[in-house]
């Protein structure tokens, strides 16, 4: 697991114009993100994308501490051509198998203009919230980009 450091700024004209905001994660987490165990089979995943109409990151956890991810695209490569066929043989992969074990991780108490930052020098679009190390919440840029949104219409 990987704890996020925003040093070495990569974006400074962004923030140059940008006021930054104390608030922390914890006000914009999606709490209760949905998670699977790395036993899973990959058909309780593909269940996931189907009923939840969930186009995102599902964390993957072992006594509510993160220990994998997955993105639509690691599924949607992992199944190639199996389709909704539930019979196909790749539904019994586990989980896994196919989740990224380096997941970025932040404290719900860091301020979201440095979430911004880990974002966008990252290059990535979801990172589990933690308290103290135990899995809170999960924070997308569709939060992010929500918050700034609703934050130009109020100022």
């Amino acid at each position: 697991m990987t704890y996020i450091n925003e040093s070495n700024d990569t974006f400074p004209q962004l923030w140059s114009c940008m006021e930054k905001t104390k608030t922390p994660l914890k006000e914009i987490m999606t709490l209760k993100p949905i998670c699977l165990s790395p036993e899973d089979p990959l058909v309780a995943l593909k269940h996931i994308y189907e009923r939840q109409k969930f186009h995102h990151h599902v964390l993957v956890t072992e006594k509510q501490k993160v220990i994998g991810i997955v993105s639509l695209l690691d599924f949607m490569q992992a199944i190639g051509n199996a389709g909704l066929n539930e019979d196909h043989p790749v539904y019994k992969k586990k989980v896994k198998e196919i989740m990224s074990t380096h997941v970025h991780m932040l404290e719900e108490t860091i301020d979201i203009d440095q979430a911004l930052r880990i974002f966008l020098k990252n290059e990535i679009h979801a990172i589990p919230i933690t308290a103290n190390g135990v899995l809170r919440g999960i924070v997308t840029s569709t939060d992010l980009l929500r918050f700034l949104a609703e934050k130009s219409v109020h100022s």
